[in-house]
């Protein structure tokens, strides 16, 4: 058994080992977003239809319509807030779930309507948020290929660059040592 090469293949080991857990937690970073993602964008499309038949109940009071829908939007924005903070930007802007809140119960006139508005909003806070995520973790234009290739490449390029420095440091020590 040979155990002169024994700590650059240690070190190339670490070093591969290190990549693929990079590799591994921004999988699971993207892969807890999405569903994040999901969760919110299920609530919104849900939104407008537990309007609509809160409005069409018999015994309709505005009251309580308006703060159940106050809970849902606080949980939404809770939501949407460690959402953006788990990607580490600002996809959804929080001001735009705020619109939500400005549908108004109590206006006798305007309930037939509120289903609608609600729909209407929600639906542009999920094209906000699909085309986030898009542009975050599905760039598919070509200049931004070619930047993510070249980032990855210099990474690769610095690894191998590494590797090489640490065997020309064990080659020259062990030419020292035996001469």
């Amino acid at each position: 058994m040979n155990f002169q090469n024994l700590p650059g293949q240690l070190i190339v080991l670490l070093i591969g080992w290190a990549f693929t857990l990079y590799l591994q937690y921004n999988a699971n970073r993207r892969a807890e977003a999405l569903k994040r993602k999901d969760k919110i964008i299920d609530r919104l499309d849900n939104l407008s239809s537990w309007v609509e038949d809160e409005v069409e109940k018999k015994n309709f009071d505005a009251s309580r319509a308006e703060e159940a829908y106050t809970g849902l939007m606080l949980e939404l924005e809770l939501r949407v807030n460690q959402f953006n903070g788990h990607v580490r930007a600002s996809i959804v802007d929080i001001e735009r779930v705020g619109e939500l809140r400005g549908l108004d119960f109590f206006v006798a006139s305007g309930r037939d309507e509120l289903s609608y508005k609600a729909r209407a909003l929600a639906s542009q806070i999920v094209e906000e948020i699909e085309l986030g995520c898009d542009d975050l973790y599905f760039n598919r234009s070509v200049l931004g290929r070619i930047n993510n290739f070249l980032y990855e490449l210099s990474g690769v390029a610095f690894g191998l660059l590494s590797i090489l420095i640490f065997s020309l440091l064990v080659w020259a020590f062990s030419n020292l040592s035996l001469g």
